[in-house]
Parts: structure tokens; sequence; C-alpha cells
């Protein structure tokens, strides 16, 4: 079992330089569905930060209408 060692988050901090650097990137984010805490605890560790909740921001597969958190970093 892989998971819990580290190996997503030094993979996106090695996709978020990349961008930056080869693409000249000013800014990436993430929109995260708010009740999916693993993944904005993810983005607060990668350093990204925390923008805000966009209320009804997006639809679920299901077509139930979601809240997500945003978060960015920038160069």
């Amino acid at each position: 079992d892989l998971h819990g060692i580290g190996l997503f988050s030094e993979g996106a901090k090695a996709v978020i330089y990349w961008g930056f650097a080869t693409f000249k990137l000013r800014r990436v984010f993430a929109e995260v569905d708010e009740d999916n805490a693993a993944s904005w605890r993810m983005c607060e560790r990668l350093g990204m930060d925390y923008e805000g909740l966009v209320r009804n921001g997006r639809a679920a597969p299901d077509g139930q209408i979601r809240n997500f958190r945003l978060y960015s970093t920038i160069r």
C-alpha cells in the first residue's frame, strides 16, 4: 500500500514547479469539493493559498450543484 508516503505531494510539487519553469505560468489553481478534506488539506500542505468558497460553483456528475474551495499559488 502506497497510501500516506507522500508520493502524490512530491509529484504535485514537481508538476507545479515544471509549469512555472517551462510554461512561465504566473498562477496555478485548484478547485476542490468542499467535502473532500483530503484534497484541500493536500493543497494546504503544498503551500497553496485558500482564496475562498465558491458557492454553487459546479455540478457533480449526478447533477447536484456543489460548492468548491479555491486554492492557488502565484509565482
